[in-house]
């Protein structure tokens, strides 16, 4: 029995090691860049703090070189063992919520959720940023 436990702490503790281990730095004062395709193209930046410990995630609803491209969610977002995670509910000016991590050094995965009317469409998803 007591050999069941240690084991199952072993194993419990390889597996926090490994999903920490996924998790990248991103580079300090990078530039991360990609377009979220749900509904309406949806922008997405993120620009690393010169430390590497915060950013601020600005997204956009609609392709810049249109009309209707309004920032609809600017936040910082603080970076902890290379991920990062923000919401801002409904009644606190646009809502909407991200989280994501940084895969590489180079490339950052991240979900972008709207839940007001900032979007049109309120379609959330995930899409990749790279740095830039």
């Amino acid at each position: 029995m007591r050999s069941i436990r240690i084991v199952a702490l072993a194993a419990a503790i390889s597996l926090t090691l490994v999903s920490a281990a996924n998790a990248a730095s991103p580079r300090r004062g990078g530039l991360y860049a990609g377009v979220l395709h749900a509904g309406v193209a949806k922008p997405i930046t993120l620009k690393v703090s010169p430390t590497g410990t915060t950013a601020i995630l600005t997204w956009y609803c609609g392709p810049e070189r249109q009309q209707q491209h309004v920032t609809a969610g600017h936040a910082l977002v603080h970076i902890r063992a290379g991920a990062f995670r923000y919401a801002q509910y409904p009644g606190q000016r646009l809502g909407f919520s991200t989280s994501g991590r940084f895969t590489t050094i180079t490339r950052a995965l991240v979900h972008l959720q709207p839940y007001t009317s900032a979007c049109l469409d309120q379609r959330g998803g995930t899409t990749v940023l790279t740095l830039s």
